[in-house]
């Protein structure tokens, strides 16, 4: 999932700080990105918004991982 995140980000040309900004630390976001640690969903959803991604469109792509249904669990 993190990966996805990061792609989302550098395609953006957005730092860690930018998508972060009041919503977590960008050490999370570092983390999260790299798939050493989860996200809540509120901060993730805030993060896409922050980045004009919407949560479908995040969960589409995500879904090219395999890892759809982790997705699905995370958010309920």
């Amino acid at each position: 999932m993190g990966e996805v995140f990061h792609h989302y980000r550098v395609q953006r040309n957005l730092s860690l700080t930018d998508v972060a900004d009041h919503i977590v630390t960008k050490q999370a976001v570092s983390s999260f990105e790299r798939d050493q640690s989860t996200m809540n969903s509120a901060a993730l959803v805030a993060m896409l918004a922050r980045m004009h991604v919407s949560v479908q469109e995040f969960c589409h792509d995500y879904a090219y991982d395999g890892s759809y249904q982790q997705l699905l669990l995370e958010f309920n």
